[in-house]
């Protein structure tokens, strides 16, 4: 849809609404296809959740708000119904999951809440296990619940597949010095299976010294050190 690729959400809901309204059951008529559906079930529970956060973020939450959080949870189940292995449908649908956990004791005060983004983050997780996006905002949502037994997991995993998110795990609202264990844990992973090792190492440099260890750092800058200088070798060859 042109809208959603424009970033135009709030444009792109209408649409889909005036559709629904000319033409009612128009996503189940012959002539889509299941893909067909699928896309469209997967945009339209997009723009919607695009919305409902966006007037959240700058408004505050309101009923139209929830409701639209609601819409956008059916569309993406719809979706998820057709294609289940899809990460992005299945990250969506996480996350609009756990804004609907988050207000129904708003919404309805005193009630059960019927909703449970938990299992539906494991399920996206599992889909795109290298999915930095989906396992940061797990660990918050893990957080939010005060789940926080579970965090340090998390942290290792994101280290081990991406050593550039050390400056941003400190700016987490999980972190805790605690985590500097799991996130050197998940750093010297990084270096053992290759992945991304320069940074790793002098992520690990840093970490160190944020944990008072002088000595550390210096052991694994002077392992960084001929990493970085052989890059700067290769680059000047060719010049």
């Amino acid at each position: 849809m042109r809208a959603l690729k424009t970033n135009d959400a709030a444009s792109a809901v209408v649409l889909f609404e005036r559709a629904e309204a000319a033409i009612p059951g128009f996503l189940n008529q012959s002539l889509l296809t299941a893909a067909d559906r699928f896309h469209l079930y997967t945009d339209y529970g997009q723009a919607l959740y695009d919305v409902a956060m966006k007037g959240w973020q700058e408004n505050g939450i309101s009923n139209d708000g929830f409701d639209r959080f609601v819409k956008a949870r059916e569309a993406l189940r719809k979706a998820a119904a057709i294609e289940s292995k899809y990460y992005v449908t299945a990250f969506r649908l996480a996350r609009t999951e756990h804004a609907l956990e988050t207000l129904h004791p708003w919404r309805y005060p005193d009630t059960p809440n019927p909703y449970n983004a938990h299992p539906l983050y494991q399920a996206a997780a599992a889909l795109r296990p290298a999915g930095i996006a989906v396992h940061q905002a797990w660990a918050r949502y893990l957080h939010g619940k005060g789940r926080t037994e579970e965090i340090p997991d998390l942290v290792r995993h994101l280290l081990a597949i991406y050593p550039p998110f050390y400056p941003t795990l400190k700016n987490e609202p999980y972190f805790m010095p605690g985590l500097l264990t799991d996130a050197a844990e998940g750093l010297k992973n990084a270096v053992q299976t290759g992945v991304r090792p320069r940074d790793a190492l002098r992520y690990l440099s840093q970490l160190s010294r944020d944990q008072d260890n002088p000595a550390g750092a210096i052991d694994f800058f002077e392992a960084y050190l001929p990493m970085i200088l052989r890059k700067t070798r290769q680059m000047i060859s060719f010049i």
